[in-house]
């Protein structure tokens, strides 16, 4: 299969043209997917101006690095140089990952809970260690973070809306308004709205309280180039833009109806998975049941699997779940990528020209991870896996940050 959309030959001038603030990048989709599908192939990222100005950012559940790359990748088109100032993952594997992308710019890290930065759960009040960590921080550009959204997500049938990781969301509140932050980013799934504590609606009184302008939106990671329909509530809270400044800006950012297939990220990708490959472009192992479900899928030219070769819980009673056991097609857009994207039960992750489920490589390109973004300290397919559904689309924080601070904004 051709890459019927994607450019042949592109110099580093040209494809940093698509990605200009005010171009193509944020007003036409079908430039962007190409844009972050040139990207997402390179081996070697655009250096940022080694004279610019700092763009000094806090990474709060940080995982393997979404946002922080995101960030990366809008200092170069601003001729600013990512400076971390402070980033922080529980999970220490997650965070082996991120320190080795941004050892060069990574002034301090920690594994600790988070929690104990704030009084009591929910608060914005910081405790010493939070006001050691700012004190450390001092004045931030950007206070970035995607507080855990398994409690919000709709998943989660046991804890949903009462879950204690719901009162995270106020953190990166509390310390950005402490380091006088010019611009929040807050990523979480687009059910965090109804949490039962209010996380949203707090945050927006005390931040505006504060100071702040606010907005937020639903982002669906299509509208900025990628082949995934993944949509997420991002909250966005400045000190440098007015309320009416911060909607013009996001309005910015295209919503439109025609899809962006995922094929241009992932068709050379096609032969690389097989046993001696390493976990990061290996698929995983199906079963002979799921193998005869996706040799039907190939041999009928199918793409959603008939009830009457699902699993029982399928078979017998009505569903929703179209996608389950499904095979993606080369001309659409993936679901969510998840951590799941390992198994047929779990969505429609059946890769769309081979008898088998796609692997990390080419999940992480859905996501928008360049190849240049190692994954290498990952020992795990779980964790890999983990790492790679869990994270923020890099290519969101990289189109808000230039749109921020385009123009040499504060």
């Amino acid at each position: 299969m051709k890459d019927d959309f994607l450019p042949s030959k592109m110099d580093v001038a040209a494809q940093a043209s698509l990605i200009s603030i005010e171009g193509e990048l944020v007003s036409n989709r079908s430039r962007a997917s190409a844009y972050w599908a040139m990207e997402c192939r390179k081996s070697e990222m655009l250096a940022s101006d080694a004279t610019g100005a700092e763009l000094k950012v806090v990474d709060l559940f940080s995982g393997c690095g979404g946002l922080s790359l995101g960030a990366a990748i809008a200092c170069t088109q601003l001729d600013r140089r990512l400076k971390i100032e402070f980033a922080a993952d529980s999970w220490e594997e997650a965070l082996a990952v991120y320190k080795s992308n941004f050892k060069d710019s990574l002034s301090a890290s920690s594994t600790e809970d988070l929690s104990v930065l704030v009084e009591s759960p929910g608060s914005t009040t910081l405790t010493p260690r939070g006001l050691d960590i700012a004190k450390a921080c001092g004045e931030i550009d950007v206070v970035m973070a995607g507080p855990p959204c398994q409690g919000h997500s709709d998943l989660n049938n046991s804890s949903r809306r009462d879950d204690p990781r719901n009162l995270l969301y106020t953190i990166p509140v509390a310390l950005g308004i402490k380091t006088k932050a010019k611009v929040l980013i807050i990523e979480n799934v687009p059910t965090v709205v109804h949490a039962t504590d209010k996380v949203v609606s707090s945050a927006l009184v005390t931040l505006r309280s504060n100071g702040y302008s606010v907005v937020e939106f639903l982002a669906n990671a299509e509208d900025f180039g990628l082949p995934q329909a993944r949509k997420r509530h991002v909250l966005i809270a400045s000190r440098i833009h007015s309320a009416a400044e911060l909607k013009t800006l996001t309005g910015k950012i295209p919503r439109r109806t025609e899809p962006v297939g995922l094929w241009n990220f992932i068709s050379d990708l096609e032969d690389t998975s097989n046993e001696e490959s390493g976990i990061f472009d290996q698929s995983s192992k199906i079963s002979a049941e799921n193998a005869l479900r996706i040799k039907y899928l190939f041999e009928s030219d199918s793409y959603d699997l008939p009830d009457r070769l699902r699993p029982a819980c399928h078979r017998d009673k009505a569903h929703s779940y179209v996608s389950m056991y499904g095979r993606l097609r080369p001309e659409h857009p993936a679901q969510t990528i998840t951590s799941g994207f390992g198994s047929m039960g779990q969505g429609r992750f059946v890769h769309p020209t081979r008898p088998r489920m796609i692997t990390p490589h080419e999940a992480a390109r859905i996501q928008g991870f360049p190849d240049y973004f190692s994954f290498a300290e990952a020992k795990k397919l779980t964790a890999l896996r983990k790492m790679i559904g869990n994270a923020v689309a890099p290519p969101v924080c990289a189109v808000l940050i230039a749109l921020l601070f385009k123009n040499g904004s504060a």
